[in-house]
Parts: C-alpha cells; sequence; structure tokens
C-alpha cells in the first residue's frame, strides 16, 4: 500500500513513519543474514563441487549447509522488502507472509548446530569432542585429562548459547515482519507500550540466558583446565557458538550479557528507568555490542594460530549484532509509544477508516 502524499493526516504521516522504521530495521537485519553464511557457504564450496558429506541428504554437513543458504535467501529478501517499504513506501501483506515463512526456516542451521553438539557429546573419541589441540606451549599437546563429564558440561552451555542466539536472530528479523504485516492488515493499534514490555521481557531473558552460559562455560574452563598466561594449555575449546582460548574473557563478556538481560528484564517490568528520554540502558547495550565484537570474536579468535576459525568471526558478528539489537530497540519503542493507542492515532485502521469515510482499507 503506497500513500497519497498529497493528502497526508497527522495519523497518516505517524502511519508511514512507523513503516519506514521497521523496513529500515528490517533492511539492516537482511544485511547482517546475508553476511552471516559467506563464510560458511564459501569454505563448503571448491573446483569440486560440493564435499560427499554436504551431498548426504542424511547429513547434518548437509543441513548446515542447507541452512546457510536459507539464511542468505532470508537475507536477501529482507533487503529488498525491507527498501521497499523505507524509501518507496510500498508493502504488501501477501508479500510479508511469504517472507514471514520463508525466515521460519532459519531455524534449520541452528537446531542442526544443537545436533552436532548433543552428537558430540555422545560419541567416545581418543580426541575429546569440543577440545581442539594448538600448539600454544610446547610439548603440551592436551590441557588436561578431560572427561566425559567435562564433554557434557561443554556441551550442555553450547547448546543453551546457539538456542539464545537461535531466538535473538530468528526473532530480530520476524518481529520487523510481523510489524509490517500489523499495519498493512490496519491493525496498528496491536502495537503499544504494553506489547513492546513483554517482547522487551522474553528477549531480556534470552540476553540473560546466553550470558549465563558464556559466564559458567568460562569459569568452568577457569576452574578445570589447565590455564598458561590467562590461555587454555595446547588448545581452545569450540562448541557452538562460541570459541574460547581465554576463559576469562568469556567469563567477562557473559557476565556483561546478565547484567544487561536483567536491567532490561527490570525495565519491562517499569522498574530502573527514567523514562522516554532515558538512553543509558541503549548506551550500555552499544558498549556491550562492542566488547562482544572485540572480546567474543576478534581476541579470542584471532589470536588462534594461522587464521583457525577465520571463516566463522563474520557469522559471530552478525550474531552478536541481533543478540543486542531486540533488547535495545524493544526498551525505547516501550518507552515512547503508548499504552492506549486511539483509533485515529495512525489514521490507518479498517475502524477508523470505516467511521470516517465508510471504506475499508485493502
Amino acid at each position: 500500500m503506497a500513500y497519497d502524499k498529497m493528502h497526508l493526516s497527522v495519523g497518516t504521516v505517524r502511519c508511514a513513519n512507523e513503516r519506514r522504521q521497521y523496513g529500515a530495521l528490517l533492511m539492516v537485519s537482511g544485511i547482517v543474514a546475508v553476511i552471516a553464511p559467506l563464510g560458511g557457504i564459501v569454505t563448503s564450496m571448491s573446483t569440486n563441487g560440493l564435499p560427499d558429506a554436504v551431498r548426504d541428504p542424511g547429513s547434518t554437513e548437509c543441513w548446515s549447509f542447507v541452512g546457510l543458504c536459507c539464511f542468505f535467501a532470508i537475507g536477501v529478501s529482507s533487503v529488498v522488502t525491507g527498501f521497499a517499504e523505507c524509501v518507496h513506501d510500498i508493502g504488501t501483506t501477501r508479500v510479508t507472509f511469504w517472507t514471514i515463512l520463508l525466515t521460519q526456516t532459519a531455524y534449520i542451521p541452528f537446531i542442526t548446530e544443537m545436533a552436532i553438539i548433543g552428537q558430540g557429546a555422545r560419541k567416545d573419541n581418543s580426541t575429546p569432542a569440543f577440545w581442539n589441540v594448538i600448539d600454544v606451549v610446547p610439548g603440551l599437546e592436551t590441557s588436561s585429562e578431560i572427561t566425559g563429564t567435562d564433554v557434557r558440561f561443554i556441551a550442555a552451555m553450547g547448546i543453551f548459547g546457539v538456542a539464545s542466539y537461535m531466538f535473538a536472530f530468528v526473532g530480530q528479523i520476524a518481529f520487523m515482519q510481523f510489524s509490517l504485516y500489523a499495519f498493512y492488515n490496519a491493525v496498528p493499534e496491536d502495537r503499544h507500550s504494553g506489547y513492546f514490555a513483554g517482547r522487551l521481557s522474553f528477549y531480556s531473558l534470552v540476553l540473560c540466558v546466553a550470558g549465563i552460559s558464556q559466564l559458567m562455560l568460562g569459569s568452568y574452563l577457569l576452574t578445570n583446565f589447565d590455564i598458561d598466561n590467562g590461555r587454555l594449555s595446547g588448545g581452545y575449546i569450540s562448541v557452538g557458538i562460541y570459541t574460547i582460548l581465554y576463559p576469562s574473557m568469556s567469563m567477562a563478556v557473559g557476565g556483561l550479557q546478565v547484567i544487561n538481560g536483567l536491567w532490561g528484564f527490570a525495565r519491562s517490568l517499569d522498574v530502573a528507568h527514567g523514562g522516554p528520554n532515558d538512553i543509558l540502558y541503549g548506551w550500555s547495550m552499544a558498549f556491550q555490542w562492542v566488547v562482544m565484537l572485540v572480546v567474543q570474536v576478534i581476541v579470542q579468535i584471532g589470536y588462534l594460530p594461522g587464521g583457525t576459525m577465520a571463516s566463522s568471526a563474520p557469522f559471530l558478528a552478525a550474531m552478536s549484532f541481533s543478540l543486542n539489537l531486540m533488547p535495545t530497540y524493544l526498551d525505547y519503542k516501550m518507552r515512547n509509544t503508548l499504552q492506549d493507542i486511539p483509533i485515529d492515532y495512525y489514521g490507518c485502521s479498517d475502524e477508523y477508516e470505516q467511521e470516517h469515510t465508510g471504506i475499508t482499507l485493502q
């Protein structure tokens, strides 16, 4: 639906601004979704085509590749539809509905990764799952005697981490799409302050769970594994979304995520915020994002030898954006949206149009 820009009411302008805002964020989220899978897609390809494991429909490698391709398709569709809404004020319920369905395929790579972690925890190999040997300390090949209990705990924290990032990433795109769908269906009054508060509480808890899993994993490694100058001796842990060479750094990032997650949850309950102009939480989340990029992505991966895990850096950076965007944005919307929205506030609801013109919006 496009607007007659020569006859715009105040409510219609509000409606257009809201739609453009959702469109812009959908476009940004789409760019993130395009970047995230590139490393995995490129490393799976060669001059000989795809490896046999990727071609096998029964393998986790196949479904991981399919999931990454879905990521890419979701990103492209989100960029196109977001740009159309943000710049051209163009969007339809039909197109949005199909992009919402496409977005649900983003669960595939996350669920596959959790399955891979579960399989790794059950394997009885000479080399413990999730432990990767590197020549950090000459002559030392293992950090310590890694037990089955160690492997299972690492796997559990890895699964919690993947699940948290999954809800953040899929929710980030789906939220913008569903919001546009509500406006296209002429029911924008559903997006009131209480609605955003409920979503803020959910995504704050998702952030908190991600922080707890990383904090507990870092503290477990620091307590039970050999440490040399702050680093795991002889190797590093790679499980799900986490690559850990410095356990104390993982603890610092996880602790910060827990604090901001609990703070966001408290704000969703109308506690610990200073009203519409309080942007302190936003600054704290921006700081957290920078810390995640520098510590969790650049340092933890950058200090591994020979470009190890370098292809995963874009994916991790993209996931860090998703985890930080939703609590920040929802906190702003909660504080700056009316609790009870009149039917004429946006000037684009069926009820309003029928009352004033006798015409239902299509």
